[in-house]
């Protein structure tokens, strides 16, 4: 047994009563375990829920129940467990009352030449999609304050060999149905070889808002993150598209190279994302058009688009979208034509702090409608590359320029019957 011990300094005696309850206080407490003393004014330690699977058995099934005994003690965490590719048909019922944590992943980098392929005797929690259908993680409407971290996420689209298309999967984590829920956190997790990565809401909802998601990482045939719908403020940071993950799987590479997107929203309110740096991917960051006039992405705030050796780093193409970034940085596909650093078409306002463009081969900005920047840069290595013009605003569309211009090799061309201003 342990004890108590009570310090009277006498700075408190002039209040009555002081002194006889300071003793009866030791009194009371005398005989009683520390420990026991200390647990009543420390929070309660946090429970833990252990996954374990072998590589033959669905590990959704232990997943799910792990889950729902977590839920039902009253919260903590389920742990998923590295070291084997867990097969995982689909983990449903995700309502974030507890989080999700996996073991952060471990992968044999070198150069271009990486694979994101599961090794035997790997570190880290893998997870294989088995079930085509059905999203790998399907958050709950009500999942609000749902998390989820360290898990990477595999789909097996066959043999490179004999690949033209993927398989289509759906997402490896997906926010439920009509909305999912608010305040969702979702960091450190990796896609290998999938269709899209994450998928917030549905096109038909109203989306899910407060959301905070960090430090997604890897290779997509379509959307590395796709947002369907999201309310209010939701902040993205450090998007990284890579599908250089798949070197070893050259027509896995090549169908990446001309499909993917790091970043793509459709319906969102005022979101902003930090950083999307992609290497080799189609496009770094899309704003399409989600059906409905009311449904687009307004107030979206990006911070820097690295965007090296892609198709485009900004297309916009979406009714009443509105898109402010501080950066660009755009290094154009040898392996693509036309390749366009910005596009904006249907009624995009879109405003550009400093745009850096590299190799382009079509116009450095493709404008139908409004555009706005600070800075721009446009260096090719050779006057070849420099196809068509530097500046094209087609229709009404409206290019104002801003401080310093730079182009080597290429002119300043307004093509169309857009107008094109250098201040």
């Amino acid at each position: 047994t342990g004890g108590i011990f009570c310090v009277d300094n006498g700075r408190n005696r002039h209040h009555p009563g002081t002194e006889s309850a300071m003793k009866w206080i030791r009194s009371a407490l005398l005989g009683v375990p520390l420990a026991v003393i200390a647990a009543a004014f420390l929070p309660w330690p946090q429970t833990e829920y252990p996954v374990q699977c072998n590589a033959t058995e669905d590990c959704a099934i232990k997943i799910n129940a792990a889950y729902a005994n977590c839920v039902a003690g009253g919260g903590g965490n389920v742990r998923l467990h590295g070291g084997v590719l867990m097969r995982v048909s689909g983990v449903t019922g995700i309502n974030g009352a507890c989080g999700i944590i996996g073991v952060p992943p471990q992968f044999y980098l070198s150069g271009e030449s990486q694979n994101c392929k599961f090794v035997p005797g790997m570190t880290g929690t893998h997870i294989l999609q088995t079930d085509p259908s059905k999203p790998a993680f399907d958050l709950a409407i009500t999942a609000s304050g749902a998390v989820m971290q360290y898990i990477t996420i595999h789909q097996d689209h066959g043999s490179d060999s004999t690949f033209t298309t993927p398989i289509a999967f759906q997402p490896a984590i997906q926010t439920a149905a009509a909305s999912g829920g608010a305040g969702l956190r979702l960091s450190d997790i990796t896609f290998c070889e999938v269709v899209d990565g994450l998928r917030f809401g549905n096109p038909n909802g109203v989306g899910s808002g407060l959301n905070a998601v960090s430090n997604i990482y890897g290779a997509a045939f379509g959307s590395l993150v796709r947002v369907e719908a999201a309310g209010d403020f939701t902040h993205m940071s450090n998007i990284v598209g890579q599908p250089w993950l798949l070197a070893s799987q050259p027509n896995k590479l090549a169908y990446m190279r001309a499909h993917m997107v790091a970043y793509e929203s459709r319906r969102s309110d005022a979101p902003y994302v930090s950083n999307v740096d992609c290497y080799s991917c189609n496009i770094c960051v899309l704003i399409s058009y989600a059906g409905v006039i009311t449904n687009s992405t307004w107030g979206l705030k990006i911070g820097r688009i690295n965007c090296d050796r892609g198709w485009s780093a900004l297309y916009v193409n979406g009714h009443g979208v509105t898109v402010h970034v501080d950066s660009i940085f755009f290094t154009g596909a040898p392996w693509a034509s036309n390749t366009n650093a910005v596009l904006c078409y249907l009624g995009c306002l879109v405003d550009v702090g400093t745009i850096n463009a590299l190799d382009v081969s079509g116009s450095v900005i493709y404008a139908f409608n409004e555009m706005d920047f600070s800075d721009i840069t446009a260096a090719v290595v050779h006057a070849a590359h420099c196809v068509g013009s530097t500046f094209y605003a087609h229709g009404n569309g409206q290019i104002t320029v801003y401080g310093r211009y730079t182009a080597w090799d290429c002119p300043t061309v307004s093509g169309g019957t857009g107008t094109v201003t250098i201040k």
